[in-house]
C-alpha cells in the first residue's frame, strides 16, 4: 500500500497593485503587512468582492517550496 502525501494550500498576501507580499502568509504570519514595502498600497489576502481567500504556496511535508506564485488576475471565487 502506497504511503500518501498530504499537501496544504497556504494563503497569499498581495497589495491592491498586484505586488506579491508573501505566498506563504499561514506559515509566515509575520510578514503580513498593512501596507505595501513597494508602492504604499493597502495590502488583501481575500477578495474584495466574495471574500475567497487568496490561494498562495503548496506545501508537502518534508519538501521545501521552491520559487513563488504570482499574483492572481481573477478571482477564483467569484
Amino acid at each position: 500500500m502506497p504511503d500518501t502525501i498530504s499537501a496544504t494550500r497556504d494563503s497569499m498576501l498581495v497589495c491592491a497593485n498586484g505586488h506579491v507580499i508573501t505566498d506563504r502568509l499561514r506559515a509566515r504570519p509575520d510578514l503580513r503587512r498593512a501596507r505595501c514595502d513597494r508602492c504604499g498600497a493597502p495590502t488583501l489576502d481575500r477578495c474584495r468582492t466574495c471574500g475567497h481567500e487568496l490561494p498562495g504556496a503548496t506545501s508537502v511535508p518534508g519538501y521545501e517550496t521552491v520559487g513563488s506564485y504570482p499574483a492572481p488576475l481573477a478571482c477564483s471565487g467569484c
